[in-house]
């Protein structure tokens, strides 16, 4: 997206709870120790510490808290940190895109996120919000709405499977369907809006 200080140049933090998914990425990326892909084990929370993590028979539907949405294979505990944690870490000042498909655990993570979402270290955050996940953490995505207002950030569209589609006011709150978000920065929202209609910025 020219004009709007973005360039091709980055690296992609990939962040896994898993135990099992996590060596599977070490084990992809290993062949390029220095690429741009770095892969970290911890699982994304509100506060740091050691939690409990539950294993599905269907390893990405694997989250912190069991619910009826998947079947149980087995329980770990691994270690947890929050976004204002690792990224303070890791030295990371600015985000391009902040993607979160934590299934449930995304108001959570937000929550722990709040220093950098304040400062506006991040332009772009897309998330997951699949209702009864949401529920099982005791939260809802009305909640994440109101938590992403707060930091300046707009809704600017929903995307089903591969389909990405403009937010409408029927589905303004995450948790209306289940899908994904995309969150802009309020002063780069007029600039995505244009991206996703094929309107690219000279």
């Amino acid at each position: 997206m020219r004009g709007t200080g973005w360039s091709g140049a980055g690296s992609v933090y990939a962040v896994e709870a898993s135990p099992r998914l996590f060596e599977r990425l070490r084990e992809s990326t290993s062949e390029r120790p220095a690429g741009p892909i770095k892969v970290h084990h911890f699982a994304v929370s509100r506060k740091a510490g050691e939690v409990a993590f539950y294993l599905a028979t269907n390893c990405g539907w694997s989250s912190l808290v069991e619910n009826e949405t998947f079947t149980t294979a087995e329980r770990v505990v691994v270690p947890a940190m929050t976004l204002d944690q690792f990224l303070s870490s890791a030295d990371i000042r600015h985000i391009r895109l902040l993607k979160l498909d934590i299934e449930g655990g995304e108001t959570d993570a937000l929550l722990g996120a709040r220093q950098t979402l304040g400062a506006g270290k991040v332009d772009l955050v897309l998330l997951e919000a699949e209702p009864k996940r949401l529920q099982a953490f005791g939260h809802t995505g009305l909640e994440i709405a109101h938590l992403m207002a707060e930091h300046g950030f707009v809704p600017v569209a929903y995307v089903i499977v591969d389909d990405i589609r403009p937010v409408t006011p029927a589905l303004s709150a995450p948790g209306s369907f289940n899908g994904d978000y995309l969150y802009a920065r309020q002063n780069l929202s007029g600039a995505v809006h244009q991206a996703l209609s094929g309107e690219f910025p000279r």
